[in-house]
């Protein structure tokens, strides 16, 4: 079976503020017997990160010359993986398995030399995404209840001072974890006695997006005010200019999923959009481009 990864090309999100699908989506890789799942545009728009199953590695496609490089072959290095400001680096949490046991580290990845910088040393129960603050010149990660924010050898200042919000947001295991201008750490439960994943923060850090496991998708302020509940939803991104959020609503049977779409909306929960209706394709985890223009997904 033939897995692919895809790009959806989109009328441009001025446009009455309505996203319409223009023509069939253009099919970007297929690889026989690879299951390639969450694209995510480079912020300069010249690559597309990818992994495959279990999130194994991580990969990445070069949209002008259409080469395909790996990164690392590292197990869970694709999971919560994201770029840098300047679109040099790619920051991840990766995994060991020896004799049964887990341990992970966070890790720089450079994509033209491919180095890797270690930040932590493997551990267990390392279960926080590691995130990268403001400005993109240092990298923060919860491990053992402790905050862990460092500057590092491969981190330049990409815009802006080297600061923070006064509040950040993090997500450790299943729990959202606050942290303040002290670096103090409150866990916050802003939809009462649930448990959170696929955390996403704005471009400027001041919001995010999330889901409910077993409910719904919501945005909020970073410090926990102003929470909107988007109705069904999976797998939020951003728009790189913080107004709308991409998502996907999926079926199952109980064993697979059967059907999915994607949608838009305003981060404020207005002008939602059902982008795609194409029974045929399952469109997953969809991001946008840096212009706004198109979506990339993996079917």
């Amino acid at each position: 079976m033939k897995k692919l990864l895809t790009a959806l090309l989109l009328l441009p999100l001025f446009v009455n503020l309505i996203a319409q699908t223009i023509g069939k989506p253009e099919v970007l890789i297929s690889i026989d017997d690879k299951f390639l799942q969450s694209p995510r545009y480079s912020p300069d728009g010249n690559y597309i990160s990818f992994t495959e199953e279990n999130y194994k590695g991580i990969f990445l496609l070069n949209l002008s010359s259409g080469e395909i490089k790996e990164i690392t072959d590292e197990p869970v290095a694709g999971f919560g993986c994201s770029w840098s400001g300047n679109s040099k680096l790619i920051l991840a949490r990766t995994a060991k398995f020896e004799n049964n046991k887990r341990t992970d580290a966070v890790k720089l990845f450079d994509i033209e030399t491919k180095q890797a910088e270690l930040i932590s040393d493997y551990k267990p129960h390392l279960t926080c995404i590691p995130q990268w603050d403001e400005y993109n010149n240092s990298v923060s990660f919860i491990q053992k209840n402790e905050l862990l924010r460092t500057q590092t050898n491969s981190l330049k200042k990409t815009m802006g001072p080297n600061s923070i919000p006064e509040t950040r947001l993090l997500l450790d295991g299943t729990r959202l974890v606050q942290i303040n201008s002290d670096n103090k750490l409150l866990n916050i439960d802003p939809v009462k006695g649930s448990q959170y994943l696929n955390l996403a923060l704005s471009p400027d850090k001041l919001k995010a997006a999330f889901e409910v496991y077993g409910g719904n998708l919501f945005v909020m302020n970073i410090d926990g005010s102003e929470l909107i509940d988007l109705g069904k939803g999976e797998r939020p991104a951003w728009s790189a200019d913080g107004k709308y959020i991409s998502y996907s609503i999926t079926t199952d049977d109980g064993q697979q999923y059967i059907s999915s779409e994607i949608f838009q909306i305003k981060f404020d929960g207005t002008s939602k959009v059902q982008v795609t209706t194409t029974p045929d394709i399952i469109e997953m985890n969809p991001c946008f481009s840096p212009d706004g223009n198109k979506i990339v997904f993996n079917d």
